[in-house]
């Protein structure tokens, strides 16, 4: 589970890094790093990220809390026009890929 997270937020920082004109290879150059520096650097979060999924997991599990599609569509257009997302429909995309 941590790895995947790992990987999500290499994902999400890439992406993050596109939206600025940015490779995730050049932000390598620039910071004087690599792919295993970075993944070094974002375990701990990822590990904390894995821990609290897993208690909102248990928490909506025990008070029967669901979320509809509808609901992650929202949360996603939401977050698109936060990031000024020009193509909201791709983003939204990306993102539940990630889910």
């Amino acid at each position: 589970m941590v790895e995947n997270q790992i990987e999500n937020e290499i994902r999400q920082f890439a992406y993050s890094l596109q939206m600025q004109g940015l490779e995730l290879e050049q932000y390598f150059q620039f910071t004087n790093s690599n792919l295993e520096d970075f993944k070094a650097q974002v375990e701990p979060v990822a590990k904390e990220k894995v821990r609290a999924d897993l208690v909102l997991d248990a928490i909506s599990k025990e008070e029967g809390i669901e979320v509809s599609d509808e609901d992650v569509d929202m949360e996603l257009e939401r977050l698109a026009k936060e990031y000024m997302t020009e193509d909201i429909e791709k983003f939204k995309e990306d993102m539940k890929k990630e889910i």
